[in-house]
């Protein structure tokens, strides 16, 4: 049993080392061909890998033809996704969540950002000068998104109940609006809607972390039957990713730069939204945690569907595992060979 176990160990460090050599190596000459790929990403800050990848030629160099489609928000490029018109998408942890109630082919290739930029906000008339002041206000947040989840957590960290404040549905084009006209005693949103917000209303603005210990993940998706019928490819689309981040990080001001110019943000908007977004490509165990904390809240929401009997069945840990095993830290059974 004691041999087993070396033997073992050791096969498992030479697949690590074999792994980094490859995702070392790969990036300083082109790849073999394995095929294309589609892409249905926002032009948000959140899924920037992805656009640098494209940039820069990285999937090509991973052997990938590839197609970035741009789509309004994560839930609209994710619906793409699932109905095929494109292979791989990016949107919120939340999101994946939501869908796997009712879509059990959908799946999580990996994170692309950890993401902390929802705020809540509030005008100083308001009296709230604390979280803890909004039982009895009226609050704005768009719900369906994970604006509505973070709300009802933030509720809970400050011992309320969701019937403790009267929940207003408003797009966040709206808040700014809502809060002006007095519709609304505060809100909780994220950028650009944050920055608008606070150039707005300046110095009669008080604003509070609205997820406070907890980001929020970006994530990569896909479907099952296409990473059963593309593994090679779904490997290559990681392996660009990887090789993106490791850009990003030794290129911060070319990357501000950038995202400065393809999103069309001001450079400040843009700062604050890099400040409180870390990117890594990743499959961490407080994903594990996150998506299952919100499954829980969801059942309780009496979501439409029924959850996943566990959360790792939505994870594809294949993919990312083959190029980057050490960005794996959710504790889960490896197949053997």
């Amino acid at each position: 049993m004691k041999n087993s176990r070396i033997v073992l160990a050791a096969l498992f460090f030479i697949a690590l080392v074999a792994g980094l050599f490859w995702y070392q190596q790969g990036s300083d000459r082109p790849l073999d061909k394995v095929g294309s790929i589609r892409f249905a990403a926002s032009l948000t800050v959140s899924p920037a890998p992805i656009w640098i990848a494209l940039e820069h030629g990285l999937f090509a160099k991973a052997g990938l033809d590839a197609v970035v489609e741009p789509c309004t928000t994560g839930k609209s490029c994710t619906e793409a996704m699932l109905k095929g018109e494109a292979d791989l998408s990016a949107a919120a942890e939340f999101l994946a969540a939501r869908v796997a109630f009712s879509d059990k082919n959908l799946r999580l290739l990996s994170t692309l950002a950890f993401v902390h930029t929802i705020k809540l906000q509030s005008l100083k008339e308001s009296g709230i000068v604390a979280p803890a002041d909004l039982k009895g206000k009226r609050v704005g947040v768009k719900m369906g998104t994970n604006g509505e989840y973070f709300l009802a957590r933030l509720l809970t960290l400050h011992d309320m109940d969701r019937d403790d404040i009267t929940w207003m549905d408003l797009k966040p084009q709206l808040h700014a609006e809502a809060l002006a006209t007095g519709e609304v005693d505060a809100v909780l949103v994220w950028p650009p809607f944050t920055n608008r917000i606070s150039e707005q209303f300046g110095d009669q603005l008080v604003e509070f972390d609205g997820q406070p210990g907890q980001d929020y993940y970006y994530l990569v998706m896909g479907r099952a039957e296409w990473l059963k019928q593309n593994p090679k490819v779904a490997e290559r689309a990681m392996l660009a990713l990887k090789w993106a981040e490791q850009w990003m990080k030794a290129h911060p001001l070319e990357t501000r730069a950038y995202l400065t110019t393809k999103f069309g943000l001001p450079p400040e908007e843009l700062k604050d939204a890099l400040d409180h977004t870390r990117f890594d490509i990743s499959l961490p165990q407080t994903l594990l945690s996150a998506l299952e904390a919100e499954s829980r809240w969801l059942v309780k929401q009496q979501a439409q569907g029924t959850p996943v009997a566990n959360s790792l069945d939505l994870i594809a840990f294949e993919p990312l595992s083959a190029v980057a095993p050490e960005s794996v830290t959710i504790i889960h059974r490896v197949s053997q060979p």
